[in-house]
């Protein structure tokens, strides 16, 4: 089959499912070069807003200089991790695929819950700065449980079948996940 086997079509496999009882994932449909190319390229200034938007957040509310350093420091994790995560596609390296996978979630995880202890340490009448970066943080974070509950309901239920949501359920979860963590910085 063209493109359905590992780093073919353009973008990825995208003509049938290869991640297994995942079925679809954001990683199956960047496993091409152009694929990450695009991703990265198109990511990229989501990713660069977030310095902005950190800086400008710890100016507006003052943090304690240890939870400004835990997120600055969470945020050079993510950076240093992601791009090794953008070298490591799924089909060529999975272990550090799966490794970088879970070690940039983990950043981001500590660089949002910061933006949510400091908000509410702040106060939400305050700014409603607040209000935005809070909403980016708890829809990363409950959209990267939602994946991780989706690949348990679907390993354990086997419930892919042909439905298109059941096929792309944990894809559009990744994504949601990633629309809260880089959209922060362009809300703004």
């Amino acid at each position: 089959n063209v493109g359905c086997g590992c780093g073919q079509g353009v973008m990825g496999e995208g003509a049938c499912p290869q991640d297994g009882p995942l079925m679809y994932t954001i990683s199956s449909y960047i496993s091409t070069p152009a694929a990450t190319g695009a991703f990265v390229g198109l990511i990229g200034p989501g990713i660069v807003s977030m310095w902005w938007v950190m800086d400008r957040f710890h100016q507006l509310c003052a943090p304690p200089y240890l939870l400004r350093l835990a997120q600055y420091l969470s945020l050079l994790a993510f950076q240093i991790i992601f791009a090794l995560f953008s070298i490591g596609q799924d089909c060529t390296f999975l272990a550090l695929h799966m490794w970088t996978s879970k070690a940039f979630q983990a950043a981001l995880w500590l660089y949002n819950m910061l933006y949510v202890v400091v908000a509410c340490m702040h106060g939400p009448s305050r700014s409603n700065v607040i209000w935005i970066v809070f909403a980016g943080a708890a829809i990363s974070m409950g959209a990267s449980i939602m994946t991780h509950v989706w690949a348990r309901f679907m390993i354990h239920h086997e419930l892919a079948g042909n439905k298109w949501v059941a096929q792309h359920g944990f894809y559009i979860w990744e994504c949601f996940m990633l629309t809260g963590c880089f959209s922060v910085g362009p809300a703004l």
